[in-house]
């Protein structure tokens, strides 16, 4: 018994123990708490970031960890695992506080040290007198100022524990004053920089005024500056960081390059404007004066002139220069410019000289024709000789005229003298009205605007100015001339020229003139030139009959040329009157000859060719028929005006044949391709686009060739016959890609129509009858792939016979798992998961595109939602016809029914 109690009490000690270990979890997380949350005088810990919360935390860990014989190792290792994960969101808390009540610490003690630094007297003073200068010991002075308060900074926040935080902080407070006196440090630089700018500048001036040596100054003054930069650079540098100033640097050299560069080219141009100026004073007057003098030799001398005077002046350039060390090609452009300036010194003159020809050529004129060759003034007398003085003196402005017409620098030989005496002087010096008309530019070597030989920036005076400047020429010393001649000529040519008035006058109210001229302006008139002709004739005649009794025969004959050119003038209206009768005639019979032409069936070509060829026959006769034998007047400008209002009327008619043509054969291929396309998009086979493109390229290719022949009369060019095939390829292949878009915007009418198709019709196109024997899920899976194969037909176009995984995707994207993807999933599904997730298909280009991707999604959506109601009530009727087969009654009815029939079997169940 004695023994009983012994194990009694024991087992209560065990009972008790093991019951204490079931709550060993408990226990351990109380004792970790009391050790954690309390320090050893039992106060509860405030997290101020001055304790050692690791230590902390390992203590508490520790006063938990005492073995008990109760708990296997196994539950032993379960239970700590526990353990810790159970207590580490609080010791994780308390870190939390720790370190935020050190970062909040020593965040608050830096934003006190960068207050103090930023009122620090010391600073202040740096930065007001950097503002106003350069300062000697910057970077000390500055690094001393940031050390301090840096210094004071880790001596009060040494006593926080957290050392990440604390220096975090530090680190920023360092930035802060660093970004807070960096503009400070850019000051000083930009002081250096604009120092040694200035230094540089000072210096190269006083070194260019002690003399020559441009190139070297420049090196010497530019390497004292950069060192200078440099110590200024040193003396600014802050301990603290490591600013970069060669950016200071680099600008000060490109400044310094610049300035340089500036003051080499102000030297540079003012060396160029002085030579200039000697050049233009030892050529201007030389050249002007040789010009004036007009001698045989004139350009040669000033060739020799301006050669002499060009090589002394690039000889002295060249030497001064030198001290600039410029690069060949430079030095070369320079003297280059210098003989250029030179060349166009004289040009210059030369074209002066030349606007003043007309003062010059008329003074030559007066020196030798009012004085002899001992230059003593002329008296006429009459025993001279006046017509050869005239010669002479106008030859020698002639010569003038020839030496001034152009430029002669470059010793190459030209006809200018030969050509303006032989055209001017050798019997074309004057050329009247009525006889302009008579003479070509081709036989007048002066009808053009630049000599043979010579460049049109050489020419000074253009041959139609020579030939111009000759007339002024001549009808202003004309006077001078006249004066001495004109005594015996007065009186004949006054008496020649009433003559030619009074016979002007009676042609003007000729009965003759005034009948054909009546008759011209209602339509042609037959024999008009021979009629003219004859009128014209008979006072020219009677002007010639009066006229010979006067000996002087220029005064005669000038009078009658003036005669003859006035009643052409007079009667050239009625000349272009009929030709435009004879002109109107011949269009007109081209447009009814052509028509008839056409209407009989010829060819397009072949007609235009004949008619034009009569037409143009009938016209020249006619204009053989107006001409009149006293003008040479041209009928060319007429003949070509007839020749474009055929060509413009034969092109009119042209077009409107071609484009009568091209909409025929457009009307004819939108008929043949429209309603098999729609059909085949309709039915929506497998091959259709192969269908598609076999039906266009067989009609296209019917067309062209019957188009290609249509079109062979009108003889076009191969690239015309090109184009316009090619036309109608693309208005085929437009068809094509207009009947597919209008099928594709009734693609959701297409998809149900195909879906209810095979929904509800069976293999024999009967109505299904919804029984268990119907696959349904089967039967929907057909026409849901019928309905998508056709959206896939729909989805682009495929005339180019490109592969394309339309299908393919459209299949394994909404038949194969991903039909239906909700709002919610569509968020978390990117455009990379989900290939119709894209405006674009690959391989296929926007232009061939008629459904995107995003549009195939939509609508199959909206297709499964539209249909899902016919689905729905196939299955409940299918449902309905299972049920309604299930109304037999069981087995052991039916057997009592039969045994005993139904009436009785009735009476049982009652």
């Amino acid at each position: 018994m004695l023994q009983h109690l012994r194990d009694y009490s024991r087992n209560v000690v065990e009972k008790k123990a093991r019951e204490e270990a079931t709550k060993i979890m408990i226990h351990m997380k109380d004792r970790f708490s009391t050790v954690f949350n309390y320090d050893s005088d039992s106060m509860l810990r405030v997290w101020t970031g001055k304790e050692d919360i690791r230590s902390i935390t390992k203590d508490a860990r520790s006063a938990v960890s005492s073995k008990n014989t109760l708990i296997t190792p196994v539950q032993c290792q379960s239970l700590w695992r526990q353990f810790i994960a159970e207590t580490e969101n609080g010791v994780t808390q308390a870190i939390s506080a720790h370190v935020m009540a050190a970062t909040a610490r020593c965040e608050e003690i830096a934003n006190q040290k960068f207050s103090q630094l930023i009122f620090d007297e010391d600073w202040l003073a740096l930065e007001e007198a950097v503002q106003i200068g350069p300062v000697q010991g910057f970077g000390k002075r500055l690094s001393s100022i940031l050390s301090t308060y840096l210094s004071k900074y880790d001596t009060e926040a040494t006593i926080y524990f957290d050392e990440g935080a604390r220096n975090s902080k530090r680190q920023l407070l360092e930035s802060k004053a660093l970004d807070f006196v960096y503009p400070a440090y850019t000051t000083m630089l930009g002081h250096v920089r604009s120092k040694a700018l200035e230094d540089f500048k000072v210096r190269l001036e006083q070194s260019l005024n002690k003399g020559r040596g441009f190139a070297t100054y420049v090196r010497i003054c530019t390497h004292s500056s950069m060192l200078e930069f440099d110590k200024g650079c040193a003396d600014a540098v802050v301990i603290q960081a490591s600013w970069d100033a060669s950016r200071v640097r680099e600008k000060l050299q490109r400044d310094i390059d610049a300035h340089a560069s500036s003051v080499c080219s102000a030297k540079l141009s003012e060396l160029n404007v002085n030579y200039e100026q000697q050049l233009s004073a030892s050529l201007t007057g030389p050249v002007k004066t040789l010009l004036e003098t007009g001698g045989k030799d004139t350009w040669a001398s000033i060739r020799k002139l301006l050669n002499r005077e060009t090589e002394v002046a690039i000889s002295e350039f060249s030497t001064v220069v030198a001290d600039f060390e410029l690069d060949e090609a430079t030095i070369a452009e320079m003297l280059q410019h210098l003989r250029d300036y030179s060349r166009n010194v004289v040009e210059k003159k030369a074209r002066e000289e030349a606007t003043k020809i007309m003062i010059h050529m008329k003074d030559r004129f007066s020196t030798v024709f009012n004085y002899d060759s001992d230059s003593m003034l002329r008296v006429w007398t009459g025993k001279e000789d006046i017509r050869s003085i005239t010669k002479d003196a106008r030859s020698a402005s002639m010569k003038l005229l020839s030496v001034m017409a152009a430029i002669r620098l470059d010793e190459k030989p030209d006809h200018i003298e030969k050509v303006l005496f032989s055209s001017l002087m050798d019997g074309a010096v004057t050329v009247s009205s009525s006889q302009d008309r008579e003479i070509g530019a081709s036989v007048d070597p002066l009808a053009s605007s630049n000599w043979e030989e010579v460049s049109s920036k050489n020419t000074l005076i253009t041959p139609v100015q020579c030939q111009s400047l000759w007339r002024q020429f001549i009808a202003e010393t004309e006077n001078g001339v006249t004066q001495a001649i004109s005594a015996h000529v007065m009186a004949a040519t006054a008496r020649c020229e009433e003559i030619a008035n009074q016979k002007f006058s009676q042609l003007i109210f000729d009965e003759d003139w005034l009948a054909l001229e009546e008759a011209v302006q209602i339509g042609p008139v037959q024999g008009f030139g021979k009629r003219l002709s004859s009128i014209l004739s008979t006072y020219l005649s009677k002007y010639d009959t009066e006229a010979t009794i006067y000996f002087d025969e220029g005064a005669r004959n000038s009078k009658r040329q003036l005669l003859e050119s006035k009643a052409l003038d007079f009667v050239y209206p009625a000349y272009t009157t009929m030709l435009g009768h004879v002109h109107s005639k011949a269009l007109e019979d081209f447009k009814v000859r052509l028509e008839q032409s056409l209407n009989k069936g010829e060819g397009f070509t072949l007609s235009v060719r004949t008619c034009t060829q009569s037409s143009t026959l009938e016209f020249d006769k006619g204009c053989a028929d107006a001409a009149i034998q006293q003008a040479n007047w041209d009928a060319s400008r007429v003949h070509e005006k007839l020749q474009r209002d055929i060509d413009a009327h034969a092109s009119f008619i042209c077009s409107a044949k071609l484009s009568e043509l091209n909409f025929n054969y457009e009307r004819q291929l939108s008929a043949s391709l429209t309603g098999p396309i729609e059909a085949l998009l309709e039915t929506g086979r497998k091959d259709t686009w192969g269908s598609i493109r076999k039906l266009l390229n067989r009609e296209t290719e019917v067309a062209i060739s019957k188009f290609s022949t249509a079109i062979s009369n009108f003889e076009l060019d191969k690239e015309t016959i090109a184009k316009m095939l090619q036309h109608l390829r693309d208005y085929s292949r437009n068809v094509v890609e207009k009947v597919a878009r209008e099928e594709a915007t009734k693609i959701m009418i297409h998809m149900k129509d195909r879906f209810f198709r095979v929904f509800n019709c069976d293999s024999d196109s009967m109505l299904r009858v919804w029984t268990e024997k119907e696959d349904i899920r089967s039967i929907i899976k057909d026409a849901r792939s019928a309905a998508l194969n056709l959206l896939s037909i729909m989805a682009a176009i495929r005339l180019d016979e490109k592969p394309d995984n339309i299908e393919k995707v459209l299949f394994s994207s909404l038949m194969d798992g991903t039909v239906i993807v909700s709002s919610s999933q569509d968020r978390r599904i990117g455009a990379s998961a989900y290939p119709l997730a894209s405006s674009t298909w690959e391989e296929v280009s926007t232009r061939d595109t008629l459904i995107t991707p995003v549009q195939c999604k939509s609508l199959w959506e909206e297709f499964k939602t539209e249909t899902e109601f016919s689905v729905t009530e196939a299955i409940l009727a299918q449902e309905a016809n299972k049920q309604s087969n299930n109304w037999l009654p069981p087995p052991w009815a039916t057997v009592a029914i039969v045994v005993h029939g139904f009436n009785q079997f009735m009476h049982l169940l009652k």
